[in-house]
């Protein structure tokens, strides 16, 4: 009988452990639900497109990383989360980054030094899409009026499909709804301009051999 006892006390954990395993919990639970909110850089301020005023996270581009989509912003030291931002929405299928992208990026960061980088979507940091262990963030890249993504698709540079969201990914967009059809129905209307012109990927070589 005394060495059951001692058995079942031993089984048992203690008032400090099962506290401990709790606040264990709810530091993880908090941790993943700030991961699934925006990058904490700094305040979000108001932004302005054309006609529509939203609130967001406004980075500064600090330059492109070569030979990819990617893209580092003057305020990643100051991230409370580590993030991947992408001129791409997050797929498992990529962009083929070529000469033409490169030089794409290469003029319009010459032209454009100090452009926005707003988050349109992210995954959160458990969610994300590949191998990365951070949030992957699809950005919209913005100066002088102009979208980088939407001057890419339009010197086919890449297809439209690369620049925008699922749709099952659509209703969790962090910008006005609105303005990101607009931007979507532009995007469209800028590959079938590539297209016509035969332009990029869409040159009538490049598109027998796809």
């Amino acid at each position: 009988m005394m060495l059951e006892r001692n058995l079942l006390f031993l089984s048992l954990p203690d008032e400090k452990m099962i506290s401990r395993i709790c606040w264990q919990r709810i530091f993880v639970i908090a941790l993943l639900f700030g991961l699934s909110f925006h990058t904490g850089a700094q305040d979000r301020r108001y932004y302005t497109f054309e006609e529509w005023e939203f609130r967001s996270d406004v980075l500064t581009l600090e330059k492109f990383q070569p030979w990819s989509t990617g893209l580092l912003v003057v305020e990643s030291k100051q991230l409370k989360f580590p993030t991947i931002f992408s001129l791409e929405t997050p797929k498992l299928k990529r962009v083929r980054v070529d000469p033409d992208f490169e030089r794409i990026k290469s003029e319009w960061a010459q032209k454009h030094p100090r452009s926005a980088v707003i988050e349109i979507h992210h995954y959160p940091f458990l969610k994300s899409q590949g191998m990365n262990h951070a949030r992957e963030a699809y950005v919209w890249v913005i100066a002088s009026g102009k979208i980088l993504n939407i001057e890419l698709v339009r010197r086919g540079a890449c297809n439209a499909s690369t620049m925008l969201l699922d749709p099952e990914n659509e209703p969790y967009i962090l910008i006005p709804r609105d303005l990101y059809l607009e931007i979507k129905n532009r995007i469209l209307e800028a590959e079938e301009n590539a297209k016509a012109e035969g332009l990029g990927i869409w040159m009538k070589k490049e598109v027998q051999n796809q």
